[in-house]
């Protein structure tokens, strides 16, 4: 408990259900299995262009981040690994809660959101109280 309370006063606290707790830094990374069309082209021109990283509140459509990563090269289990890519204050910024994350990919013709995450928990720091007061 003591270790955990220490995770939670030191910046941002998220958990998989059943999971180990990961302590979540401007350096996590994201990884998802490529679309089956990343090397495919047709007449030339490439299927897959960028891939777009979401965060969204569990319940929610609205995204409360968001950022291209472009067209990383998979590795040879056909994995895309990427740092997420948000600031310190970006994390900070999150209220606590539930999330997930979703990878959108983009071509000429549209785009595929990938099923999203498993939900995992933010939870921030506790606010300051209110400036305390003597009373007589």
């Amino acid at each position: 408990m003591r270790s955990r309370a220490a995770l939670c006063l030191c910046g941002i606290l998220l958990s998989a259900p059943l999971s180990a707790q990961v302590v979540i830094t401007p350096t996590s990374t994201v990884s998802f299995a490529a679309s089956p069309d990343q090397a495919v082209t047709v007449g030339g021109v490439a299927v897959v262009t960028d891939y777009t990283v979401r965060v969204l509140a569990v319940g929610s459509s609205t995204v409360v981040f968001s950022r291209s990563i472009g067209k990383p090269t998979p590795d040879a289990t056909n994995a895309i690994t990427v740092p997420i890519g948000w600031t310190a204050a970006q994390i900070a910024a999150l209220p606590s809660g539930t999330y997930i994350l979703v990878t959108t990919v983009t071509g000429p013709g549209g785009t595929a959101d990938s099923m999203p995450s498993d939900p995992f928990v933010v939870l921030t720091s506790p606010r300051a109280p209110g400036k305390p007061a003597v009373v007589r």
